[in-house]
């Protein structure tokens, strides 16, 4: 095996952060409960809890995984914890000084392909324990705790390099666990402060160092498990068991910079922005993503390839976007919507291209948002069943309805609306020979586009010929709309396959 050289340094502490609530447990009790969710997922686990009087002891706990089809396991290591009942009800769980956790895979041909060590530091406060047994809440805080890399190793890799990562987090969290047929789990954080540092080299030479900190902020998480019935390879069968998971994220200030050398090429880059939410809900109704982020600024310094800075900000951005995992009976909602307002870039950028300007500065805007109804005819997350489908075979789901809600381009003095429905028949593959029919219309307004085609001819980045035939497709497209410099259009597929623009015949 060929080790990887490591610098001590990062990784993920959140299960295991501290985390008090009210009633009566014991120390068995949180230990039954704590392991619930992994049992629920299908983990071994071993552990031999020790009591001494009011307090027991876990001086090793592995957690072991079997991956799917004999390719091996996956094991998580952990050196393990005391809990002591303190005579109320509620149990103090305290960590080593310095707790370790390995995460090991391994195959039945080669043995151990992979490890990693994270060593956490500075949990000093207690989590403490309360509630019932077989419902228990963990509540604690954090302050300056520490987490790094300390081991990296890959069998057969055929490169040596470095790689660190280490940070530290100050906080408090809540989580509570409650057992049953479906073992849930609610974790709610609250972060004053967070960094990252990470760096990374090769033999070469080239490398990258990157520090990123986050400021404030909220996360919760909800996680619902089917006991015993989590497969890898089916998840479409544990959605419909009621394998959930529901995160959100807000609040949060982000600010990074990574330097990268590569060849005696230094480049540096820097980011900034608010992380307003960013939230993620997956379950047997589909998978919904949305997040929204304010205030987003970036640098991209090369000094000895560029003579400034590239860089730009952008006010807003949003996006959403859902549809469905499992088999669906009939056709259900989909969406998807994307917003970049006022992008704007700095004038040295404008003026490689545009010195004189010419072209408008102003911020610039894109909005898609669009809807639909769409169906699912296989399980995709049934991946045994997918690898059985042939090139003949239906294809995994189709679309009934497509809405465009809204669409918006405004840039360089221009500006680009439209909105529009189409139905699809799925059943017709001839009108439009390969493909399913569709049906509708798309009503499309451009402003200023004459205007714009006069600067770039003016500026040299079009020639007039090239100008010419786009005026000539649009006034074979549009028709002259309210205002100086509109151009309308509507376009039109009928059920017989017609194409028509402002209702004349184009195809």
């Amino acid at each position: 095996m060929h080790a990887i050289r490591i610098v001590p340094v990062f990784l993920g502490a959140a299960a295991w952060l501290p985390a008090a609530a009210q009633a009566d447990v014991t120390a068995d009790d949180v230990v039954t409960n704590m392991l619930a969710p992994a049992r629920a997922f299908g983990f071994e686990v071993t552990a031999e809890p020790v009591r001494d009087g009011d307090t027991v002891r876990i001086d090793s706990m592995v957690m072991t995984y079997a991956l799917p089809l004999d390719l091996g396991e996956a094991r998580l290591t952990t050196n393990g914890m005391t809990l002591t009942e303190q005579g109320d009800g509620s149990v103090a769980l305290r960590y080593a000084d310095a707790m370790e956790m390995q995460v090991a895979f391994s195959t039945p041909e080669e043995g151990e392909v992979f490890s990693a060590t994270v060593v956490y530091e500075g949990f000093d406060t207690p989590t403490i324990a309360t509630g019932t047994p077989g419902q228990v809440v963990y509540e604690g805080a954090f302050d300056g705790a520490r987490f790094s890399l300390s081991d990296f190793s890959v069998e057969d890799e055929d490169e040596e390099f470095d790689i660190a990562v280490s940070g530290s987090v100050s906080g408090t969290s809540r989580y509570e666990i409650t057992e049953g047929d479906i073992v849930t789990v609610a974790l709610s954080t609250t972060s004053d402060s967070m960094q990252f540092d990470t760096s990374f080299s090769d033999a070469t030479g080239a490398g990258s160092e990157g520090r990123q900190t986050m400021t404030g902020g909220t996360s919760e998480l909800e996680l619902a498990i089917p006991a015993g019935q989590v497969d890898l390879l089916n998840l479409d069968d544990a959605l419909r068991a009621g394998l959930k998971m529901v995160a959100k994220t807000g609040g949060m200030q982000v600010e990074g910079t990574t330097v990268t050398t590569a060849e005696e090429v230094e480049m540096r880059q820097t980011t900034s922005y608010m992380m307003e939410s960013n939230d993620l809900t997956l379950g047997a109704d589909g998978v919904s993503l949305a997040g929204a982020y304010t205030d987003f600024a970036f640098e991209l310094q090369m000094p000895s390839e560029l003579p400034f800075p590239i860089s730009g900000q952008i006010a807003r951005s949003e996006g959403h976007l859902n549809f469905p995992l499992t088999e669906t009976d009939g056709a259900v909602p989909v969406a998807l919507r994307m917003t970049l307002e006022d992008l704007t870039m700095a004038e040295e950028i404008w003026a490689l291209f545009d010195p004189e300007t010419q072209l408008p500065r102003d911020p610039m805007t894109l909005v898609v948002d669009m809807s639909g109804d769409a169906a699912l005819t296989r399980e995709p997350l049934d991946i045994m069943r997918m690898m059985e489908v042939g090139p003949d075979e239906e294809t995994l789901g189709r679309f009934e309805s497509v809405t465009l809600n809204d669409f918006q381009l405004n840039a360089v003095g221009a500006q680009v609306t439209g909105e529009g429905a189409f139905e699809i028949d799925n059943e017709d593959r001839e009108t439009f020979p390969g493909m399913p029919a569709p049906s509708g219309s798309i009503d499309l307004q451009v402003t200023g586009a004459n205007g714009l085609l006069d600067t770039l001819v003016a500026m040299g980045l079009l020639p007039e010929e090239q100008a010419m035939g786009t005026r000539m497709m649009m006034g074979m497209f549009g028709t002259p709309g309210e205002g100086e410099d509109v151009i309308n259009s509507t376009i039109e597929v009928t059920e017989d396959g017609q194409v028509l623009a402002n209702g004349q015949r184009i195809r």
